[in-house]
């Protein structure tokens, strides 16, 4: 029994499912544009790219299909860069007209509302709100892992009651950087924070780095991160999903710290005792520090 629609899916309900898909739409469509994979692994790929389109647009879920627009403009903008930056940079012009036009839609205002507004986007804003109103209660703490439903019906505006019903209760703030700053506090929030931002810096730079099907494959990658990362934004952090936010950034740090090996050993065959003392220091005070932060 599906109370949603007749796409079957093991991930809970079909925003997950669509938002899962998306992902990988993003790395089958970056399959497409390697040159060593053979003919058969582009039809295959180029098939799966279909079929999970049709499938997405069938699960009717708004989540999918926006953040596959966001993972395959990412995409498209970086390798339009690559080629030419006058064009990537139009892509860039064309992509915030697309996304402004798109954000006032969800929020039903402009020409898209009727195709993008859902009445859950209200929902969220509650719940956004209330993750705040958590923080602000306990800033360095938060309210405790897992604790966001037993403090929703204290931390929720009163008009929520009023217009939504006493029952209606949520036990996630379908925001993943609220759930884990309301939830955790700031020390877990900007540990949060500091990875996403480190993960983004090392899929840029190896982008810029790389070259030829290594860049396409790291920017396919980091197409697909971007892909969960818009998800994130307006849903929870569930597991079939979250797994891949995390090993898709492992994968882009990964491949960044071994392009940048690649590139350090070519400009040096020796390295320098005292640097290599330095940095050994460096690296063991950042260690002491975060440990500390962490027992925090």
């Amino acid at each position: 029994v599906n109370q949603y629609n007749p796409i079957i899916g093991t991930l809970g309900n079909p925003n997950f499912s669509a938002a899962f898909m998306a992902m990988l739409f993003v790395l089958n469509f970056a399959f497409l544009f390697i040159s060593y994979n053979s003919l058969l692994t582009k039809i295959l790929a180029a098939t799966c790219t279909i079929g999970l389109l049709i499938v997405i647009h069938l699960s009717n879920a708004l989540q999918g299909t926006l953040s596959l627009a966001v993972g395959v403009m990412t995409f498209l903008i970086i390798k339009l860069f690559i080629k030419n930056k006058s064009l990537g940079f139009l892509g860039v012009v064309a992509a915030i007209i697309g996304l402004s036009y798109a954000i006032a839609g969800i929020f039903q205002a402009g020409p898209l509302s009727s195709l993008l507004y859902k009445d859950s986007v209200s929902l969220r804003g509650y719940y956004w709100r209330a993750g705040l109103s958590m923080l602000k209660e306990k800033i360095f703490t938060g309210v405790g892992l897992d604790n966001y439903g037993a403090y929703f019906k204290s931390a929720r505006e009163p008009i929520f009651a009023l217009t939504r019903g006493y029952d209606l209760l949520s036990t996630n703030a379908h925001n993943v950087p609220i759930q884990i700053f309301g939830t955790g506090g700031v020390f877990l929030g900007f540990a949060y924070l500091a990875v996403i931002v480190w993960t983004f810096y090392c899929g840029i730079r190896g982008i810029r780095i790389s070259k030829g099907n290594d860049q396409l494959i790291i920017l396919g990658i980091f197409s697909a991160w971007i892909t969960f990362q818009s998800q994130s934004i307006v849903s929870i952090d569930n597991i079939g999903l979250t797994i891949w936010g995390w090993i898709f950034a492992g994968i882009i740090v990964g491949l960044y710290s071994d392009k940048m090996y690649q590139q350090s050993a070519k400009d040096s065959l020796t390295i320098n005792k005292v640097t290599q003392r330095s940095t050994n220091s460096i690296l063991q005070l950042s260690s002491i520090l975060s440990a500390m932060i962490a027992i925090i």
